[in-house]
């Protein structure tokens, strides 16, 4: 089960509490023990002493082993001349080397057995001490399950994300977390330190989502401000710095004056809606931008990158450039992965309007940024800038086409009367010129 942050921060709040009432148990049972200690255990073992002096059985015991003593030291008297006669033995002369023959191999590497002592049974007071430690567990264990239940602390629903458990899962769970207390706070600390881990994790995680929501509720923004058909002036396109204009602020920025215009197409099904496109570079790729504009296949006009900024699109190229993109997929090979020759991408070829949109868009750069008019030099497919190393925007793009279009909307921005005023008020908007 997917556990958000918030609900991890309800599990680490109930897992403090845990370690709280762990700590305090445990002090008591500490406390417990110094009382025993004391008093009792001493007492105790003080009677099963007297008791078995006071024994008759215990008497005859004693004179037993006095009797063994007495024994132990007439042995001992005897001990001095074997200790000479194995010094004696020892002082012998060593057997030269001409004699080994001689030697008695059945001797060799044999030693007498050594007496072992037999284990001695455990005392009393040992069985006491491991019926005290046992008291002592079962006393942290009662105290755990009495508190759980008080404070109805259900560790184990909370873990498992359930909250509509019968009362007899209630009890079983009370029980499971009175144990997990009386095992003490160490084990609840490194779960806590792993929990919040996950917390901070899982919130980095949202404050990405919410980065990229954001994103998109700007896309969509920017869409309906721009859902009008595009009209051949391409001095009327809307922009306003395309998607997200703040998070180029400090960055992309242009060393060197564009001129050229590169088009290509997004390789992606024609019926993804901008947004997704949005989320594919900067949720999927991690991008920060990609192209300057997206064409729409109903010819409505998206600026993505900021346009005094180099985009994300043609390596090598992207500093002295501006990328406008078709919406759709327009490759058909079928040797190549990705091939649209099915249809499975949607429109094989762009539509009429992404044609006159596209060309009214490069028009409208041509005339803010002086590029020149030559499809051999400034305005050029990404395959022709990176040749043998694309296919974009695929082989059924209708290149004469989109030149014919460019050529006409040309024609008619030089007919305009006032198109150096139109000109200068469209390069004095904000993230135009760099």
């Amino acid at each position: 089960m997917a556990f958000s942050p918030t609900d991890i921060e309800k599990i680490i709040t109930a897992l403090t509490v845990a370690a709280g009432f762990s700590l305090l148990i445990e002090r008591a049972i500490e406390w417990l023990k110094h009382i025993i200690d004391g008093s009792n255990i001493n007492q105790i073992r003080y009677q099963q002493l007297t008791s078995k002096i006071n024994n008759p059985k215990a008497e005859k015991t004693i004179n037993k082993y006095h009797n063994l003593l007495q024994k132990l030291e007439q042995k001992t008297q005897e001990i001095p001349p074997l200790v000479n006669t194995q010094q004696q033995k020892y002082q012998s002369p060593v057997i030269p080397l001409a004699d080994e023959e001689n030697w008695d191999e059945s001797q060799f590497e044999k030693y007498s057995s050594i007496a072992l002592s037999p284990l001695a049974p455990p005392l009393k007071a040992d069985l006491l001490n491991a019926q005290l430690n046992l008291f002592y567990i079962l006393s942290a264990v009662g105290l755990a399950i009495a508190a759980t239940s008080f404070m109805k602390l259900h560790l184990l629903s909370m873990l498992l994300g359930k909250s509509d458990l019968s009362v007899q899962a209630q009890l079983l769970d009370e029980v499971i977390s009175g144990i997990v207390i009386a095992g003490g706070a160490q084990p609840l600390h490194v779960l806590i330190t792993f929990l919040t881990t996950k917390k901070m994790h899982l919130e980095e995680i949202s404050a990405q989502q919410k980065q990229t929501g954001k994103v998109i509720s700007e896309a969509r923004e920017v869409k309906s401000k721009s859902d009008t058909p595009v009209n051949t002036n391409p001095f009327a396109i809307i922009y306003q710095g395309g998607v997200n204009p703040d998070a180029l602020e400090l960055t992309h920025l242009r060393q060197q004056p564009v001129d050229m215009i590169i088009y290509h197409h997004t390789a992606m099904h024609s019926g993804l809606a901008f947004e997704g496109i949005i989320g594919e570079f900067i949720d999927s790729k991690k991008w920060l931008t990609a192209y300057h504009a997206i064409i729409m296949p109903d010819g409505v006009i998206h600026p993505f990158c900021r346009w005094d900024r180099a985009g994300n699109h043609c390596i090598g190229f992207n500093q002295q450039s501006l990328a406008i993109a078709l919406h759709g997929n327009f490759h058909s090979i079928t040797d190549d992965d990705f091939s649209n020759h099915d249809g499975r991408y949607g429109n094989k070829k762009p539509t009429s309007a992404q044609i006159q949109s596209a060309a009214c868009l490069i028009e409208l750069w041509i005339q803010l940024y002086a590029i020149p008019v030559n499809f051999n030099q400034n305005i050029l497919p990404h395959c022709d800038v990176l040749a043998g190393k694309t296919v974009c925007p695929g082989n059924q793009f209708p290149h004469e086409i989109l030149q014919q279009a460019i050529l006409r909307q040309h024609q008619q921005s030089l007919s305009l009367r006032n198109i150096d005023n139109l000109r200068q008020q469209f390069q004095l908007k904000p993230y135009v010129m760099a």
